[in-house]
C-alpha cells in the first residue's frame, strides 16, 4: 500500500517562515521567467525592499516595459504586484522604503511630529505641534529634558 502524501498550498498566517518562503518563491519565480526580461527578473531580486519594488530606468517608455513584464514574470508565480507608481504620476502621497514619497514632484521626505508636551502613563498631555505653531509654542529655554521629552 502506498503512503498518502498531503501538501501545504499556503503558509498559515503567522508562521515565522512566512516572509522568508515569500521571498525565496519571488526570487525563484524571478530566476525561472528570467528569459521573459533578464532586466525586469534582475530588479525584481535587487531592486526591493520587504514588499516595495523601487527601480529606475532611462526613460518612462524604459520604466513601463520593465514594470510590464516584471508583472509577467511575477504572475507565472502566483504573484501580482500592487499597482506601479512612476516619478511624475500624480498620486497621493505614497509610504515606500519607511519613508513618504511624493510621485508627482519625485521627492522623499519623513514626516515628523513634534510635542513637547508632558507624557502622563506614556500618553502626551497635548496635540502634536504644528509646523505654524512650533515657533509660536517653542519654550522660551530649552532644557535637556524638553529635548529628551521630544526624542523619546
Amino acid at each position: 500500500m502506498e503512503p498518502k502524501v498531503y501538501l501545504t498550498m499556503t503558509v498559515n498566517f503567522g508562521d515565522q517562515p512566512a516572509g522568508c518562503m515569500a521571498l525565496t518563491a519571488k526570487r525563484g519565480t524571478a530566476d525561472l521567467y528570467k528569459d521573459i526580461d533578464e532586466e525586469a527578473a534582475d530588479k525584481l531580486k535587487k531592486d526591493n525592499y520587504v514588499d516595495d519594488i523601487a527601480s529606475g530606468a532611462e526613460s518612462k517608455v524604459e520604466a513601463i516595459r520593465v514594470s510590464e513584464n516584471m508583472e509577467k514574470i511575477m504572475s507565472h508565480g502566483g504573484f501580482s504586484l500592487k499597482n506601479t507608481v512612476m516619478s511624475g504620476d500624480k498620486e497621493k502621497i505614497i509610504k515606500i522604503l519607511g519613508t513618504n514619497w511624493d510621485a508627482e514632484n519625485d521627492k522623499l521626505f519623513l514626516e515628523v511630529r513634534i510635542n513637547t508636551s508632558q507624557k502622563i502613563k506614556g500618553v502626551r498631555k497635548e496635540p502634536d505641534i504644528s509646523l505654524e505653531e512650533v515657533k509660536e509654542n517653542f519654550p522660551e529655554v530649552l532644557t535637556k529634558r524638553i529635548i529628551w521629552r521630544v526624542v523619546l
